[in-house]
């Protein structure tokens, strides 16, 4: 008697052990299965500003070579000039760390709306020869913008990839002075100007949360902004858009 109720308890212990593992199994597939979806609850917030460094590249210039080749004169005419800025100049040459500042409203999870500001610029000075002429210059071009940017999110766990359309206003402060010389003769000219005009493009970036409140980024915009103030090309404006690739510090609230 007392052999069979031992057995009976034997078997009511195994069976309540595997009641346990079993329990305990399920309920951890359902965290499994769960916790993506904790987790973008948890970064579920609707606010994030982010400080961003990086470079700023401008599209090449492939435009083909302009102007006629000075002579010996002693008068540079216009299409001399344009001779002189097309051999000397490119305005890659400009190409120039950035600093931006950038704040993000989410509507919804997966959508908000970036409002990002911005500055790049560089000065150059140039020290060539050019058919007898002397050319000492010196040009710079700084360009403050801000942008505006729908954004679309993929969220999960640690990640947010996120892209979408931009559109801003670039303002731009340029600057240039060159003096040359051709034996004892010497020509001196300055020119400044201050341009805008509109820009667009898209943006993409992945970000990496460290904590819960607070990532890191990396982002690349393509971006087209005309400046039609300033014509140092014959035929057309320039773009003083570009590519901007940018490491991020992001604060969510």
């Amino acid at each position: 008697m007392r052999y069979g109720q031992r057995l009976l308890r034997k078997v009511a212990l195994l069976i309540m052990a595997k009641m346990n593992y079993a329990v305990f199994l399920v309920a951890g597939l359902l965290i499994l299965a769960a916790a993506p979806a904790l987790g973008a609850e948890w970064f579920d917030t609707h606010h994030s500003l982010a400080l961003r460094v990086g470079i700023h590249n401008y599209f090449p210039d492939r435009s083909e070579h302009e102007g006629t080749e000075p002579n010996s004169d002693m008068v540079v005419t216009e299409d001399e000039w344009l001779y002189i800025w097309e051999k000397g100049y490119r305005i890659q040459d400009l190409d120039s760390a950035t600093m931006e500042l950038g704040y993000e409203y989410k509507f919804l999870r997966w959508l908000g709306v970036g409002l990002d500001m911005g500055f790049y610029g560089r000065k150059r000075e140039y020290d060539f020869h050019v058919s007898g002429f002397d050319v000492e210059s010196e040009m710079s071009i700084n360009v403050f913008h801000f942008d505006l940017s729908p954004r679309f999110h993929w969220l999960t766990r640690w990640t947010d990839l996120y892209g979408g359309p931009v559109i801003g206003y670039y303002g731009a402060d340029f600057d240039f002075k060159i003096d040359s010389r051709y034996g004892e003769h010497e020509y001196t000219f300055e020119d400044s100007d201050h341009g805008d005009g509109v820009g667009w493009g898209s943006v993409i970036g992945f970000e990496f949360r460290i904590m819960r409140y607070f990532g890191v980024a990396l982002e690349d915009r393509l971006m087209i902004a005309i400046i039609d103030e300033f014509k140092p090309e014959e035929g057309g404006a320039m773009n003083l858009g570009g590519n901007v690739f940018t490491l991020s510090a992001i604060a969510h609230f």
